[in-house]
């Protein structure tokens, strides 16, 4: 009885063990301090508490997430607070625009965008990359730097505001426009029929139709019947 009982004891305390050891080595390791907005695993929110076998964390949503610590020893972690206590974090949000519009004026759109975000640093400057050359438009992704990771949710909000009001803007002219002339030639790529935006009809079909009507009427003498002769 007694040596069932100190198995049990000892492959109950092999856990503890483990998170014992895992929360020494974060003592030493100062991956992250109490109040640092962190990322273990797929949990994301602010260190509340610290234990010798526990990581606590608070999401935005005001939920809190209790990480033994040999799963965030065993497992990729972020911090934003500590690079944005020297330099600060980069958000980023990504658009498409068709190629009728200047790529420098769309650098220039969306970096008055990130500059007009509130809570995002001038300096360094937000600048601008060319991630995708897609048939009929170019993504590009806006980068703005923030030394304010614990409200990034509400600064990426407002980032993606300032930047859908730049990028809608008469200074890019045809924006609607040019996503239908896209999908329209996205569909004769794909072998459907173009529709006609007066009428809704198929233009083929209604060409078609015209040619019926200017057909020229068939010959009523060619396809009479022959008449009946009498005797002889």
């Amino acid at each position: 009885m007694s040596v069932f009982l100190g198995v049990l004891l000892s492959l109950g305390s092999t856990g503890a063990v483990a998170n014992a050891i895992s929360g020494i080595v974060l003592t030493y390791m100062r991956a992250f301090d109490v109040g640092d907005r962190v990322k273990i695993a797929d949990a994301t929110g602010d260190v509340i508490e610290k234990t010798t076998f526990v990581t606590r964390l608070r999401t935005v949503k005001n939920v809190e997430i209790t990480i033994p610590n040999a799963m965030v020893m065993g497992n990729p972690m972020i911090n934003y607070s500590a690079p944005a206590r020297r330099d600060g974090v980069v958000l980023h949000t990504a658009v498409t625009i068709g190629y009728d519009v200047p790529w420098r004026k769309v650098h220039a759109l969306l970096v008055a965008a990130a500059l007009e975000a509130p809570d995002l640093e001038p300096e360094p400057r937000p600048f601008v990359l060319q991630t995708a050359l897609e048939d009929y438009y170019v993504r590009y992704e806006l980068n703005a730097w923030t030394k304010k990771p614990e409200n990034m949710p509400a600064i990426a909000r407002r980032f993606r505001t300032t930047t859908f009001r730049r990028i809608t803007s008469p200074a890019v002219s045809g924006y609607g426009r040019r996503a239908s002339a896209a999908q329209e030639m996205g569909r004769e790529r794909r072998g459907a029929e173009p529709t006609d935006s007066r009428g809704g009809r198929n233009r083929r079909e209604a060409a078609a139709g015209g040619r019926q009507c200017r057909r020229r009427p068939r010959n009523p003498r060619r396809f009479a019947a022959p008449a009946a002769r009498g005797p002889a």
